[in-house]
């Protein structure tokens, strides 16, 4: 009986534990952490190790969410340090493209290059910063990754990259790239590793927040928000990426 009794007391407890963890546990892990903790909408999510198909219900409701905005250039960031901006922004460009036949224009706006820039199909030579400086054009420094799908690449530069992306220019090439592509998608770094998206922010139409499962601080997105805010940002909503999916997924699919 002593035995019985111990057993269910340490399951007992172990249950009481769990839901003390969750109580404090205040990153955001859910869509509807997003929309009542952070006030914005939910863009949709991306699974762990996600395949192309895996965008289809961000791809989707986003394209919806712009076209019925009247919206055609939009800057993806996030607040966290380990989030895969580039990759998502491709991917999500590639789904838009090759899969939904929309005309569409990935620019990487990044100044800290990243050492995985070439898995993420990001091609090299001249690129954004040249056109910011005067040394190209857009029609020849973009690239045709696939089918419908277009790349411009950042590019290098001896100057300022923050100077260079805040310049009337910046908003110059926004304004041609939209008249030539259905959806212009902007690669940003991450607000822990520069300024770029607060410069960027008044200049696109709007702002996706990638939001990392589990890992960021719904404070620390707060403040982020704020700081957009602050510039008058059109905060579009956030992507919950990494999504691991604890419960099954066609509960989630239906809230």
């Amino acid at each position: 009986l002593t035995l019985v009794l111990a057993f269910f007391m340490s399951v007992f407890l172990g249950i009481m534990l769990v839901f003390v963890f969750e109580y404090l546990d205040n990153t955001v892990k859910s869509p509807d952490d997003i929309e009542h903790m952070l006030g914005i909408a939910f863009l949709g999510s991306i699974r762990r190790k996600a395949k192309l198909n895996g965008y289809k219900n961000l791809a989707e409701q986003l394209y919806l969410m712009m076209k019925n905005k009247g919206l055609h250039t939009l800057a993806l960031t996030s607040a966290g340090k380990r989030e895969k901006i580039t990759a998502l922004n491709y991917n999500l460009g590639n789904y838009l493209a090759t899969v939904m036949g929309h005309r569409v224009l990935v620019i990487d706006a990044s100044p800290e290059k990243r050492p995985d820039g070439k898995k993420n199909k990001t091609p090299d030579g001249p690129g954004l910063f040249e056109i910011l400086e005067g040394k190209a054009e857009l029609a020849e420094t973009v690239k045709e990754a696939a089918s419908k799908l277009f790349l411009l690449p950042v590019g290098t530069t001896e100057q300022n990259p923050n100077t260079l992306l805040e310049s009337p220019k910046m908003a110059e090439i926004l304004k041609l790239a939209r008249s030539r592509y259905e959806l212009v998608l902007v690669n940003t770094d991450t607000l822990s590793a520069s300024k770029t998206i607060l410069k960027l922010s008044c200049i696109v139409e709007a702002v996706a927040i990638i939001v990392s499962e589990g890992r960021v601080r719904h404070q620390v997105l707060r403040r982020f928000m704020d700081e957009l805010q602050k510039r008058h940002a059109n905060i579009l909503g956030a992507i919950l990426n990494n999504r691991t999916h604890p419960i099954p997924k066609f509960i989630y699919d239906r809230t």
